[in-house]
Order: structure tokens, then sequence, then C-alpha cells
């Protein structure tokens, strides 16, 4: 009888870990929506207010130019990543890049992270299509 006590006890604590555990790796990673696409802001309260885009490019477009600007917003000062290119935010967290783009669907991964330890990132989805 202790056996099985002591065996529910153990299954017990053991289902508590692993909820608690669930429940950090949720506020570590929750989804913000932003303009349809994909935005995840890891400890949200920081300075790294999230990744704004503006008009360029929009979550699944398509572009007919082999080239386009990622520009966007987020802290001052943060380290901003598109794709492979590293890049500063400036005073007021605006960023721009120009990025080359291959035919049919180009994912583009933005993320930005600033002395704080903070860090965003932004998955875009553009498509292009030359004409032929």
């Amino acid at each position: 009888m202790k056996q099985i006590i002591l065996i529910f006890l153990t299954v017990g604590v053991l289902m508590a870990v692993l909820l608690a555990v669930k429940q950090m790796r949720n506020n570590m990673t929750g989804l913000s929506p932003t303009s349809g696409s994909n935005q995840k802001d890891v400890n949200s309260s920081a300075p790294v207010q999230g990744l704004i885009l503006s008009e360029q490019p929009v979550n699944n477009s398509v572009i007919n130019e082999s080239q386009t600007v990622v520009k966007g917003k987020t802290s001052p000062d943060a380290n901003v990543f598109v794709n492979d290119q590293e890049l500063k935010a400036d005073s007021l967290g605006k960023f721009s890049t120009t990025i080359n783009l291959e035919e049919g669907e180009n994912y583009i991964l933005i993320s930005a992270n600033d002395e704080e330890g903070n860090y965003v990132e932004q998955e875009i989805i553009v498509s292009l299509e030359t004409a032929q």
C-alpha cells in the first residue's frame, strides 16, 4: 500500500513539474499578431516593443521585382537581422535594408535584440513572380 501511495505522489510531482515547464515555455514564446505575419515576442514587457513592419513587404504579397526593401521599427539601437544581413536600428528604432528575392516563394526572417537581452522575431512570406 505504501508503494502505491509513493507511486501516486511521484507521478503527481512529475505532472506538476511538467505543467510548470509548459507554462514557462508558453510565457516565453507567446505569439503576437502583427499585420497577418508570424511574430514571436519574448519578454514583451521589456524594451523590445515588437517588430512593426511598414508597408514593404506585406506578408503573403506577390512582388515582380527581384529586390525588395524590408523596413520596420523595433527598440532604439537594437541589433537587427534580416535573413543573413546584420543591421543596427537607429535612435528611433527604425531599420531598412534591400534584399534579393528568388523566383517563387521567399521566406524573410527578421529578428531583433536589444542590450537588455530581449528578443523578437517575425517571419514574412513573399512571392516573386517576374513576367516571362
